[in-house]
């Protein structure tokens, strides 16, 4: 059985996005709607949006090295 290492798979509210990347809500928000940063909704009428914390960090990789070109 595959394990996983936990903190990768860590849901995190837009706040905790925000904060780990000091980006404003209102733009990690922008970046979720446009689709350039995957995530998940969690419960009912549309859910509260969630973010993956590896794909946020995979996201962080990818527009650093955009900025490096």
């Amino acid at each position: 059985m595959k394990t996983h290492d936990n903190a990768a798979y860590a849901l995190l509210t837009v706040p905790q996005a925000a904060q780990l990347t000091t980006l404003s809500e209102q733009a990690v928000r922008r970046l979720v709607r446009s689709g350039a940063l995957p995530h998940v909704r969690v419960g009912e009428r549309g859910g509260a949006i969630r973010i993956r914390r590896s794909a946020l960090l995979a996201w962080l990789d990818g527009a650093s090295a955009g900025d490096a070109a």
